[in-house]
């Protein structure tokens, strides 16, 4: 007599994004905490899913816009820089300032992603052709 048939599925948790880090002149290759790289080379190095934390200061850029976004990641400002210790955000006291220098578009946004833009200052943007602040293209 057969009571019941049960089937385990083993499901393994989804895997967590990356944590990469961003300052002001940061140099750094691999976007470490303690050896953060520039704010769009952190972008770019980024995969889906990532967490990109910008340390406090000003950031400005000399291309069309400060930073282009085309991934679903989390940009976050705010971080106190830390090499070590563990990741504090205080907007407040670490202010992330994104700058287009009233020279350019501060954020674009290109494709159907999922964006988390959050504890940044976004100002001086140029809104000659489109976007000043933010544009969302797609």
């Amino acid at each position: 007599m057969i009571l019941g048939l049960f089937t385990i599925v083993w499901r393994s948790a989804a895997a967590e994004g990356a944590n990469l880090f961003a300052s002001v002149g940061g140099s750094g290759s691999l976007c470490s905490q303690s050896s953060p790289c520039g704010i769009q080379d952190a972008i770019d190095l980024a995969n889906a899913g990532d967490t990109i934390y910008a340390a406090q200061g000003t950031y400005t850029a000399s291309g069309l816009a400060v930073v282009t976004l085309k991934k679903t990641v989390s940009l976050l400002g705010g971080w106190n820089g830390s090499p070590a210790e563990a990741v504090v955000r205080n907007r407040t006291l670490y202010p992330s300032i994104l700058d287009g220098q009233n020279a350019r578009r501060v954020v674009h946004i290109e494709g159907p992603i999922s964006l988390t833009l959050d504890g940044f200052t976004v100002t001086g943007g140029n809104a000659s052709s489109l976007g000043g602040g933010v544009f969302n293209f797609g």
